[in-house]
């Protein structure tokens, strides 16, 4: 039996953009396959604090989702930054949720096989 290729999706670097650009969005599409033909998909769009979140398709039947923000001091290295977590949610293959009012510089990670850990996850 082949071994499942364990695939994590980083949705990383979410920063919307502020004030002068009403309108646009960000928007992230991951796609894999393991190597017994399992194919995962998710689809991720965010506006505005306004985010929709898609389980495509999932090896494991779910996707799993992080969304946090990154907390660092003033002149810190990004390595030193910790993570506050705003939401974590699970979909099932072919579902889809909408969050409102996230925070501006909102992150995501996203994973297939477990609860994604933030900020661990982004790199």
């Amino acid at each position: 039996m082949n071994r499942t290729v364990r695939n994590t999706f980083v949705l990383t670097a979410l920063l919307l953009t502020v004030g002068g650009c009403r309108g646009s969005g960000t928007t992230i599409q991951s796609t894999s396959s393991d190597d017994e033909g399992g194919k995962s998909s998710s689809w991720v769009y965010i506006s505005k604090g306004e985010g929709r979140f898609e389980c495509r398709d999932s090896v494991t039947g779910n996707c799993n989702y992080v969304l946090y923000v990154q907390q660092c001091a003033p002149d810190a290295p990004l390595a030193g930054c910790s993570a506050r977590v705003i939401r974590s949610f699970t979909l099932a293959a072919g579902k889809r949720r909408d969050e409102h009012g996230l925070p501006q510089q909102v992150r995501v990670c996203q994973d297939h096989h477990a609860m994604p850990v933030a900020p661990d996850c982004a790199r």
